[in-house]
């Protein structure tokens, strides 16, 4: 029966991927992140909704409770093996700082400024206006203007 399951899952992985040389294309759906969704009515028995979950299940077997698979060619929709990497939460958040894919400045939802507001904050700062004058005027914490000054936050602006 396990056999017939894991049959199941192939079957539904393998009419939406698109195989070519690098990173493996993916003709079904995708989610609100980015990733391709595998549809079998074993997908959850086996925790591997996702494309690149199931390919590294069909590919290298059962996915460790403490482990996620990572994709080392930064590709959400990419189901090659061959790009597939067993990790932690940690290492993921440390691929995904180095190779730039987190969301900065105004990409990031939650952001109030823009570039152009920290290009200003930054020259503000030079010139050693206080803080919380700064801080005032662009309706954030003086913690965030700190922040800005001590390149903790906005790093990516000149």
């Amino acid at each position: 029966m396990r056999d017939k399951k894991i049959e199941s899952i192939r079957t539904a992985l393998e009419k939406k991927i698109i195989k070519k040389e690098g990173c493996w294309g993916w003709k079904g759906f995708l989610d609100k992140d980015g990733y391709g969704r595998v549809t079998s009515s074993y997908t959850k028995e086996f925790k591997v909704q996702t494309s690149h979950r199931a390919s590294w299940f069909l590919n290298f077997g059962e996915i460790p409770k403490d482990k996620i698979v990572r994709h080392i060619c930064n590709n959400r929709e990419c189901t090659n093996p061959e790009h597939l990497k067993l990790g932690t939460l940690s290492e993921n958040s440390q691929d995904m700082m180095r190779s730039k894919r987190q969301a900065m400045g105004t990409k990031n939802g939650n952001s109030k400024l823009t570039e152009e507001d920290v290009k200003f904050i930054k020259k503000m700062i030079a010139k050693g206006k206080p803080y919380p004058l700064i801080a005032e005027l662009f309706d954030v914490h003086r913690d965030a203007i700190s922040n800005i000054s001590r390149g903790i936050t906005w790093k990516h602006v000149e």
